[in-house]
């Protein structure tokens, strides 16, 4: 019997999210009849294979599909959708869609931490330009996306749920793709200049464009702020910590012939956080674990540089990518007590080879393609102590060899299914296979009316083998543990997308569940003081409903939603995991009364959850609003500014860190 339900619990959650789904789709077509999914593809009859520019994703198999034929989970921001918001952090984006969690230490690029579905963050993989960004000199593999400035993204594809049969075991959660501007059209020159509260200073210039048989795309960018204290003020903690990040970005490419483009790109970023600190010897004020008021500092350095090329051949029905990259991530943290250094590296080359049907065959549709390809890679990991307590000094690296295929088959006008499977051969824990397989199907204008509707699913494992810190230790406090197992992880989802006939509505609602064994968590013995990770035999259990809406509610004004309600709990104890609150909400209006004005007004609001650290503690849940205006004062000349925290609310994302009350700012852009 107890294996039983066993069995049954888990597809009872999974058949509850779905109800859940469901109940929110009638409500939503009640408005007027007709909706539009997150998948908008502005088509009169609401046929959902004819899809705006705009609305094409590159994440999913590695090459450019319309976001119809998708499976899996996904959501799309794109730079008109920065500047409108007046958003300047990778951070900012992200908590403005569903199923992301983002935890901040502190203020304006300080530590953040991304959780999806309620997996670590090390299960998340981050892309920039298809190149991995995840630093293997740290703990959970983290990469440090405070530092991403959005002056040079051109998009955001977020895509939800486990992509290990493309990506690996890093993309076990999802994978967050960053694509930068590429050069096209006539070459232009762009000023920005800013100022705003505790003293914070932008400036950037950049350039881009097509320049006979080459396109460019250039920029340096800086930003500097008295910044507030890391450590919480509710205690009185009043000293600055202050943050600076100058940032430089170029990608060239040269198309010498119709069908051959050479790309590369060269990202660096350089940036120093003022830090406070805990376990402050002789201090009683604050329990050890706190932060508090303190010198100290972390100076990041991170640079991608990457150089490939597409290629077609077969009348370009065969289409041939390939890549090489570096990337180096590094940092300096010193504390009143210890200076330590880490740097991450990682050498890439992948190759792949796209085949597209021609359409010919009843059953395999003229959007029908076959992909395979290899990668190879090799991460390396330093980690040392320079002075203060024992660290320990790690000097390795690991080799990964993978072999993937992708099939995305075309079975009817609006029918698509697509197959993925990937064989990683890791120096260290040997051959790993991982898979998804994922429908996505348009139901037919005779049953829906003019209303698009979209049913999908998809379902996915993976295997992610422990970070080099957690086999090797990090401190005399933290030891590593050589005996860990990779974690097993799958996930199951599905989900309806909803478009009206004009294009005014969207709707999508996806339902998800999941499990995570063998999962490596810190274990603390107090009676030596250490920490040591453990894979531990209890499974976690995820299941969840992310909702994803957007209305145009007057020629002049449009609304957009995001709803997340996330489990994520240990079987053994019945507890949710830490920095993952159930209930996450944004909100944005934008309007436009005039062609040269626009106006948004934004909220997020999260409900109760426990802190990071101690992961026991309930951390109050809270909703901070804000607003911004971009004005277009002539054709070259634009005005921004924006209030954060317009109520001035008073919160926290872990117990014990700082966050900003309400803040003010302005910048102007010159383009030529």
């Amino acid at each position: 019997m107890e294996g039983i339900m066993t069995s049954i619990k888990p597809a009872a959650r999974f058949v509850s999210c779905l109800l859940a789904a469901s109940a929110l789709v009638p409500a939503a077509v009640a408005a007027d009849g007709t909706l539009q999914t997150a998948t908008d593809q502005n088509a009169a009859a609401a046929r959902l294979s004819s899809r705006a520019s705009d609305d094409i994703i590159t994440v999913y198999s590695r090459v450019p599909q319309r976001i119809d034929q998708v499976g899996s989970a996904a959501s799309l921001f794109t730079a008109e959708d920065i500047e409108l918001a007046d958003l300047q952090v990778l951070d900012d984006v992200l908590q403005r869609l569903p199923g992301v969690a983002v935890t901040r230490s502190g203020g304006f690029g300080q530590n953040t931490q991304v959780r999806m579905r309620g997996f670590t963050t090390k299960h998340t993989l981050i892309l920039v330009d298809g190149v991995r960004m995840n630093n293997p000199s740290e703990f959970s593999n983290q990469f440090g996306i405070q530092h991403v400035m959005l002056d040079m993204i051109d998009r955001v594809e977020v895509l939800r749920g486990p992509q290990s049969g493309v990506y690996g075991a890093d993309a076990v959660a999802g994978v967050i793709s960053i694509t930068t501007k590429r050069g096209s059209g006539e070459p232009d020159f762009r000023l920005t200049g800013g100022y705003g509260t505790h003293d914070t200073v932008q400036a950037g210039i950049g350039s881009q464009g097509e320049i006979g048989q080459f396109g460019y795309a250039a920029s340096v960018s800086h930003i500097e702020t008295d910044g507030i204290s890391i450590a919480s003020r509710a205690p009185g903690n009043v000293e600055h910590d202050g943050y600076r990040n100058t940032t430089a970005s170029f990608n060239l490419d040269y198309r010498p012939r119709d069908g051959l483009e050479l790309r590369s790109g060269l990202r660096f970023s350089e940036s120093t956080n003022e830090t406070d600190s805990g376990y402050l010897f002789g201090d009683p004020v604050l329990p050890d674990y706190l932060f508090q008021d303190s010198p100290g500092h972390v100076d990041s350095e991170q640079l991608v540089a990457h150089a490939g090329f597409t290629a077609d051949s077969l009348g370009g029905r065969l289409i041939h990518n390939g890549q090489v990259a570096y990337t180096r991530l590094d940092s300096l943290d010193e504390t009143p007590s210890s200076v330590s250094e880490s740097l991450g590296e990682r050498r890439e080359f992948q190759y792949f080879a796209t085949y597209r049907f021609d359409g010919s065959s009843r059953y395999l549709g003229s959007e029908s393609f076959f992909l395979a390809g290899v990668d190879q890679s090799r991460e390396s990991a330093e980690f040392r102590s320079l002075s203060g307590a024992p660290f320990a000094a790690i000097d390795e690296s690991i080799d990964n060899l993978g072999f993937y295929a992708n099939f995305n088959w075309q079975l009817a006008e609006d029918l698509f299914v697509s197959l993925s499977g990937r064989h990683d051969d890791n120096e260290l824990f040997g051959g790993v296979q991982t898979g998804r397989a994922a429908v996505s199907w348009g139901l037919p204008q005779t049953w829906t009316g003019d209303t698009g509707v979209r049913l999908r699913a998809s379902y996915g494992t993976g295997r992610e083998a422990p970070s080099l810190r957690q086999l090797l230790g990090q401190s005399a406090t933290f030891q590593g543990n050589p005996d860990l197992e990779p974690e097993e992880t799958w996930m199951l989802d599905a989900g309806i997308d909803l478009i009206s006939a004009g294009g005014g509505y969207r709707l999508s609602v996806t339902g998800y569940i999941g499990e995570a064994d063998n999962g490596i968590f810190s274990v603390f013995n107090p009676a030596l003081g250490v920490s040591q990770p453990q894979n531990i035999s209890s499974v976690v259990e995820m299941d969840g409903v992310e909702v994803e809406a957007a209305a145009r509610l007057a020629d002049w004004l449009d609304m957009t939603i995001a709803y997340t309600n996330a489990r994520s709990v240990q079987v053994s104890n019945g507890q949710q995991l830490f920095g993952r609150p159930e209930h996450e909400f944004s909100v944005a209006l934008t309007a436009r009364p005039t062609e040269q004005l626009s106006l948004t007004i934004d909220g997020y609001a999260r409900s109760d959850f426990l802190s990071d650290y101690p992961s026991t503690f309930e951390m109050s849940g809270f909703e901070v609003f804000n607003t911004s205006a971009r004005y277009q004062l002539t054709d070259s000349v634009t005005l921004q500014g924006s209030v954060k925290n317009i109520l001035d609310t008073d919160y926290e994302y872990k117990l014990g860190d700082g966050t900003y009350g309400r803040t003010f700012d302005v910048r102007v852009s010159v383009q030529f």
